[in-house]
C-alpha cells in the first residue's frame, strides 16, 4: 500500500479488505476500510492544524450514538463544510486484497 500511495500523482483511495487490529468503530459491521491521501488543500490544512487523521463517515447509521468515541481518535466530518466549500477529490480508487493483489476500480 505504501508503494501505491508514493507512486500516485493525484489523490488516491485504497480499499483494504479483511483488516486485522482495526477499531470496531471504524469497521461498523463491514469487512473493508478505505484509506485515502487527499490532494485537496482544505483537507490537508485541517490535518496539519489538528495533527489527527481525518475520518468521513457518510455510511454509518448510528454515528450520533458513537460520535464522542470516534472524535477522541479522529477529526470527524458528518457532511458539514464551510459555506460554498466543495472538496475536490479526483481519487483513483484501488481495491487491495489480503494477498497483496490489487484491482484498479477508478483511474
Amino acid at each position: 500500500a505504501y508503494d501505491l500511495f508514493d507512486m500516485a500523482e493525484e489523490g488516491i483511495l485504497i480499499v483494504f479488505k479483511e483488516l486485522t487490529n482495526m477499531a470496531p468503530t471504524l469497521l461498523d459491521n463491514s469487512e473493508s476500510v478505505a484509506v485515502g491521501i487527499p490532494t485537496d488543500t482544505f483537507i490537508q490544512k485541517i490535518v496539519q492544524m489538528t495533527r489527527k487523521p481525518v475520518a468521513f463517515f457518510p455510511l454509518l447509521e448510528n454515528i450520533a450514538a458513537r460520535k464522542e468515541e470516534i472524535q477522541q481518535t479522529f477529526t470527524c466530518f458528518d457532511g458539514i463544510l464551510p459555506p460554498k466549500q466543495k472538496i475536490n477529490a479526483p481519487y483513483g480508487i484501488i481495491k487491495l486484497e489480503k494477498d497483496g493483489t490489487f484491482v484498479l476500480l477508478r483511474e
